[in-house]
């Protein structure tokens, strides 16, 4: 009888073991928020320009970004102007493109887009190649 506790003891605390928190799923992370435009880099000009953070800032919701660019130097490239802009993301395009994601703007053209937690990258594929990245 001493046995069988000690074996139904060393079971419980098993199980009580192999429950944890740490079993959560990982989450995905998500495009829908607020992104600070950082720095916007043109490949084939071999130019890039800086922002600091806040200055021009996207936020994005399930079909529409509202852009806030407070931008003053009309000579350099910073994406959109400040209002709000619709959008298509396709997680999984069938057409032909270097793009694993896309993102296409009402008034633009399709991108290849890549994010994670904390950075975004939107991709021209057309007009020049521009970069646009994003920090959260």
């Amino acid at each position: 009888m001493k046995i069988l506790k000690i074996s139904f003891l060393f079971a419980f605390a098993f199980l009580l073991n192999s429950c944890s928190i740490d079993d959560e799923p990982t989450s995905v992370p998500s495009l829908y928020g607020t992104w600070n435009l950082v720095q916007v880099s043109n490949i084939e000009a071999e130019t890039s320009q800086t922002f600091p953070r806040g200055t021009i800032v996207w936020g994005f919701d399930l079909e529409t970004i509202m852009v806030n660019n407070n931008n003053t130097d009309s000579n350099l490239q910073d994406g959109f102007s400040s209002g709000t802009y619709n959008y298509t993301f396709d997680a999984n395009p069938t057409e032909n493109t270097p793009c694993i994601k896309t993102i296409s703007f009402s008034e633009a053209n399709v991108n290849c887009i890549d994010f994670d937690r904390n950075t975004l990258v939107i991709t021209q594929t057309e007009a020049g190649g521009l970069s646009y990245y994003f920090v959260r």
